[in-house]
């Protein structure tokens, strides 16, 4: 019997060591993809990142000579709002991406660190909330385009400057975004 369970373990216990080798093995791969696929995904969204930023550093400028000359011309009653943003070049939306950090969001979030987590869903909320007041901004714009009163124009205006401070802060949040990713490429 003694023999018996000596022969069954000398023939057991290289099957066991076998697939322990395997698995070890196969998470060791699944590592390395995991690795690998994170590096890409955050690579694509450093670029859209920038973009971004670029697209916000674009327009933010615009925007405060806009607010500027409004004010300026509040009390100027034979000039329109649509006179005064169509000498000033019009509104522009910036163009923000936000694909790659949605696909990524929704697919291995596991494998990222919750600041970088945090500041993509802080980056993506300031996005929403910038395009709920771009919609806000246009309603309110539209039906008001002709307004030369300073009532009608210091109404534009506060649409218009709560706009801008939402550009501004998902402006802030892009630079803090690529200056984290900065500081821990040179670590």
């Amino acid at each position: 019997m003694l023999e018996y369970l000596k022969r069954v373990l000398k023939e057991i216990i290289p099957v066991i060591l076998g697939i322990l080798i395997a698995l070890f093995i196969n998470n060791w791969k699944e590592e390395q993809a995991n690795e690998r696929f994170v590096e890409k995904a955050l690579v694509t969204i450093e670029t859209e990142v920038e973009e971004n930023y670029s697209s916000l550093s674009e327009i933010l400028p615009r925007h405060y000579e806009l607010l500027e000359v409004l004010i300026e011309e509040a009390d100027n009653d034979t000039l329109a709002i649509v006179d005064i943003i169509t000498a000033a070049g019009g509104v522009q939306l910036p163009t923000i991406r936000s694909a790659s950090w949605k696909f990524f969001l929704n697919s291995k979030t596991e494998l990222i660190d919750y600041p970088i987590i945090s500041a993509l869903i802080e980056m993506d909320e300031s996005k929403r909330i910038m395009d709920i007041k771009f919609e806000q901004f246009l309603t309110y714009a539209y039906q008001y385009m002709n307004a030369a009163d300073r009532k009608g124009k210091e109404m534009f205006v506060a649409y218009f400057s709560n706009m801008v401070d939402s550009e501004e802060t998902l402006h802030e949040l892009c630079e803090a975004y690529l200056s984290k990713g900065e500081e821990q490429v040179t670590e």
